[in-house]
């Protein structure tokens, strides 16, 4: 199965836990948003994070093939991960906290089997996140 992408209304209820994946300075922080049961930082830019349905976010290198989805502004937007699922939340200021702000919401979906995954592609330089399908890749 390779990775649905939709538009989905600002009021939908989300479940935590899911993992933060925001700009903080130069930084890229990936933050547990329930437990602080893992946390991590880069300078990398751009800076690249792997989601696999059974774990939690992490930094990779850069990856060779995928699908890459379109863009999305870096500024005001929050990824938030959890198993097979990837939320790019877009908010009116840098400043937020959670779901209840949010302008525009946009849901990546991918399936629970062996080699299915994705990584979201972090770029300060360009001002973009870009999710990309790594199914079997």
């Amino acid at each position: 199965m390779s990775i649905s992408r939709q538009s989905v209304s600002t009021s939908t209820s989300f479940s935590t836990p899911y993992g933060k994946i925001h700009k903080v300075s130069d930084s890229i922080i990936i933050e547990d948003i329930t437990g602080g049961q893992y946390d991590d930082e880069t300078e990398d830019d751009p800076a690249y994070v792997r989601q696999e349905p059974s774990g939690n976010p992490s930094f990779v290198g850069a990856p060779t093939g995928g699908e890459a989805f379109d863009a999305h502004d870096l500024a005001n937007t929050a990824v938030y991960t959890k198993g097979n699922e990837i939320l790019v939340v877009e908010y009116p200021s840098p400043t937020f906290t959670d779901f209840t702000s949010a302008v525009a919401v946009t849901k990546y979906m991918f399936g629970n089997g062996i080699g299915e995954a994705a990584v979201v592609e972090i770029n300060q330089g360009n001002d973009s996140i870009i999710v990309i399908d790594m199914l079997g890749v």
